[in-house]
């Protein structure tokens, strides 16, 4: 996991699916909420949330050749990621992102969304 994500970030996808990270190693520990997926900091690694997203979206997300994000969503439904503290920009990836269904986006910082 880059370092620069700090504990407490979040990732909110579609609106109804949040990852949040929190740090083992700074005393930090997974809360309980619902519809909520937790990842340590300490542990994990980028191919952890891509696949916090798999879950949620059905889809299947990878890093390319160049270390490029590419997330599919596996659907043609709308696909939506926002963030909370630096969780997005510590991905490489810059505001809200939002695809309409049926459609491929380039993302910020060379990350492509793939439907």
């Amino acid at each position: 996991m880059p370092a620069t994500i700090t504990a407490g970030s979040t990732l909110v996808v579609n609106g109804t699916k949040t990852i949040s990270f929190y740090d083992s190693g700074a005393g930090g520990a997974a809360g309980s909420a619902a519809n909520t997926t937790y990842l340590d900091l300490a542990t994990s690694r980028v191919g952890d949330v891509l696949g916090a997203i798999d879950a949620i979206t059905g889809g299947t997300s990878s890093v390319s050749a160049a270390g490029k994000l590419q997330l599919g969503t596996g659907t043609t439904d709308d696909f939506s990621i926002t963030g909370t503290g630096n969780a997005l920009t510590a991905l490489g990836l810059n505001g809200t992102l939002a695809v309409t269904g049926g459609s491929a986006t380039t993302l910020a910082a060379g990350a492509t969304l793939a439907k």
